[in-house]
């Protein structure tokens, strides 16, 4: 009986939680409504992984993606390429959403124009060690569901709604317009947008993938190539929030 009880607790939870997303994701929004908007957090994963499930045999380091792995790398600061991306490509990542957000005139607060905001001084959360995520430069890992800290935040800024990003950064195998194995990057931008009461108005997540690929010789391939091609794969994510959610 306690095990028919917890099943259907757990049965209620989850639609409770996909009805939220879908009424969140198919909500109408007017961005311009809600202006200005706190970038109240920014992560991504620590490690490149396979968008494929089977990733190449003589890979395994950059393909793996689990817990232990990434707090592994992330305590010996492993001498990874991949790894030591993750940082890097974030921060430009912020500075990508922000701007496309900047050139229709939309105001953004961020870490980096309003460094005194709560969001941007308070503790990361108590699940964040057990994440394999990293959060961009300035900001923390804080919840959407931590009312005092989206308070305090709105209040101080004066802003209209707050929005959290999550991205997945990961390679892909493809062939390119000749026909040949190369790899490409892909990235999935999720978007999680609250007014300032703390009600969520909208949510949802983008993906792109890059046209060009960097030739796969084996399994060799320019990891410096594919990391190149992330900026403008969130530059079109951005915009596919836009078109959403902002009209001229």
């Amino acid at each position: 009986m306690k095990k028919l009880i917890s099943l259907f607790c757990f049965s209620l939870f989850a639609l409770f939680a996909l009805t939220n997303f879908i009424s969140c994701k198919s909500a109408s929004v007017e961005l311009k409504n809600y202006s200005p908007v706190v970038l109240v957090t920014a992560s991504g994963n620590t490690n490149l992984t396979w968008y494929e499930k089977n990733p190449p045999v003589n890979d395994k380091r950059s393909s793996e993606s689990g817990f232990l792995t990434g707090k592994i790398n992330s305590t010996l600061n492993a001498d990874n390429l991949e790894y030591s991306f993750a940082r890097d490509t974030l921060d430009k990542s912020v500075e990508v959403f922000a701007s496309v957000l900047a050139e229709k005139s939309f105001e953004i607060l961020t870490a980096e124009n309003s460094p005194d905001l709560p969001c941007y001084k308070a503790g990361n959360s108590a699940t964040a060690f057990l994440e394999n995520k990293i959060s961009a430069t300035g900001y923390k890992s804080v919840s959407s569901s931590n009312r005092s800290l989206r308070r305090a935040t709105v209040k101080q800024s004066g802003a209209k709604s707050l929005v959290f990003l999550e991205f997945e950064f990961q390679k892909l195998k493809s062939k390119n317009q000749d026909g040949e194995s190369c790899v490409k990057a892909r990235v999935e931008m999720k978007v999680n947008l609250l007014n300032e009461e703390g009600k969520c108005i909208f949510k949802n997540k983008y993906t792109a993938v890059s046209s060009e690929g960097t030739l796969l010789y084996g399994n060799a391939w320019s990891r410096e190539e594919v990391i190149s091609y992330f900026p403008a794969l969130v530059e079109q994510c951005t915009s596919d929030f836009l078109s959403e959610c902002y009209s001229q």
